[in-house]
């Protein structure tokens, strides 16, 4: 399938592949700045490609980004990316330190303004993203320290409360594969276990679109 002839070119965690199928991704199809390096499932008519092999001609766009900018007082982080997701689709966005990957994911959830183009995420411009919008995506943050003296249930369970219609927990942990650590403190954990409490955390919300 198209998912894991992506997964095979991205080599994504076997744990977070359970719930990802079917979902939504991101990889970038364009150019950051002058430093990108590439990126991992090939070319934007690659995936065109795969998708009307596989039937899907009537595809839905996830993400849709035209023109992005994003400026900093001494350097354009991001210069003019266009970008199509589709729905279903999973993407991988690499490239080396400064090359504006952070800074394009950060505005396609809404946590950081663009100085121009436009921007849409599940049909909506992050910028005037409300509550209703923000139930439906996920983030994967890059690093947390809250709750160490939380189990890891705990955490999980508190999380879900922020979403109108969350997973069950235990659910949730067991497929990322922490299940023998739910009583656990998150302070005790490993650091690919709290990676992977993350990914709990993230689709903990049962969202339409992932961010990682």
């Amino acid at each position: 399938t198209l998912h894991q002839l992506f997964f095979e070119q991205c080599r994504f965690h076997h744990h977070a592949l359970r719930y990802f199928h079917s979902k939504v991704f991101l990889h970038a199809h364009s150019y950051f700045s002058r430093d990108f390096s590439g990126f991992c499932a090939g070319s934007q008519e690659y995936s065109f490609a795969l998708l009307r092999k596989i039937g899907q001609d009537n595809f839905m766009l996830a993400v849709e980004v035209k023109g992005l900018v994003k400026r900093y007082p001494n350097k354009v982080a991001v210069d003019g990316i266009d970008l199509e997701i589709i729905k279903g689709e999973i993407f991988a966005l690499l490239g080396p330190n400064g090359a504006g990957k952070t800074t394009t994911v950060e505005i396609l959830e809404g946590y950081r303004k663009r100085d121009g183009g436009s921007v849409s995420v599940l049909g909506i411009d992050p910028d005037l993203g409300d509550a209703e919008w923000r139930n439906r995506i996920g983030i994967v943050l890059q690093s947390t320290k809250d709750g160490e003296e939380l189990t890891v249930f705990e955490v999980v369970s508190h999380f879900s409360h922020y979403y109108k219609n969350p997973r069950d927990p235990l659910q949730v942990i067991e497929e990322v594969g922490l299940q023998e650590k739910r009583n656990a403190r998150i302070e005790t954990l490993s650091g690919g276990q709290r990676r992977r409490l993350d990914v709990a955390l993230g689709i903990i919300g049962n969202p339409e679109i992932l961010f990682l």
